[in-house]
């Protein structure tokens, strides 16, 4: 399992139609999140949580600086090969469904990386009853609760088995037994070398998970305890 690492890392959104000028996000951020352990990330609206998942995941590349995965710069990595350690759960999980039936969803990585539809088709059946979502197999996936398309997404990544997960404010959309049953799955995850940053305005997830906790501030990291 690799190590991530933010080395020197600047990001800037450039600035908009609108005239609004550019947003200076991080300046010189560095930061190494280690394989086996869980990372809460935490801190004000605006501060650049969900930017620093997107940078993390190659959604985003970073002005200058390196983010290395492994010790390999993801900079001469495409997104297929970044998708191979990092998985991201985004904030808005219907964006990243492009099936129509979850089943399909969850197949879809795994034929895409060789494997042969009908075993694909087993393992996505096997997956989605162990995230509780063997009721919902044909159900459109755009027609599921927010919670149900969490752990749909969840689900389709972790059967590809990347090094890590980074779930963007995805706890918050969930009931009690989803919250649950993920982080459940975090935690195997981690068992087996793994990684995973969580981004949460919870002040006590952390210390519920025996988590390091990354606090944010503007411009970078605050503190990391």
């Amino acid at each position: 399992m690799k190590a991530v690492s933010f080395e020197s890392v600047c990001f800037s959104y450039p600035a908009s139609l609108r005239d609004k000028p550019s947003k200076r996000v991080f300046d010189g951020l560095a930061l190494t999140l280690e394989p086996g352990r869980v990372y809460v990330m935490s801190g004000p609206n605006g501060c650049g949580k969900s930017t620093f998942a997107r940078l993390m995941s190659g959604i985003l590349r970073p002005d200058s600086g390196r983010i290395m995965i492994g010790g390999n710069d993801s900079a001469w990595m495409g997104l297929p090969d970044i998708g191979k350690h990092i998985g991201l759960v985004m904030q808005n999980p219907s964006r990243q469904l492009i099936m129509q039936k979850p089943v399909d969803e969850i197949a879809f990585g795994l034929i895409h990386r060789g494997m042969q539809k009908e075993a694909a088709m087993n393992v996505a059946k096997a997956a989605l009853r162990d995230y509780g979502l063997a009721q919902t197999a044909d159900t459109p996936a755009q027609k599921l609760s927010k919670g149900e398309q969490v752990r749909l997404a969840m689900a389709s990544l972790a059967v590809l088995e990347p090094d890590w997960l980074v779930l963007d404010e995805s706890l918050s959309s969930l009931d009690g037994a989803s919250r649950g049953r993920v982080l459940e799955k975090v935690a195997r995850l981690v068992r087996h070398g793994g990684g995973a940053l969580i981004v949460s305005h919870s002040k006590d997830l952390a210390y519920e998970l025996g988590a390091v906790r990354i606090l944010m501030e503007k411009g970078g990291v605050g503190v990391v305890v």
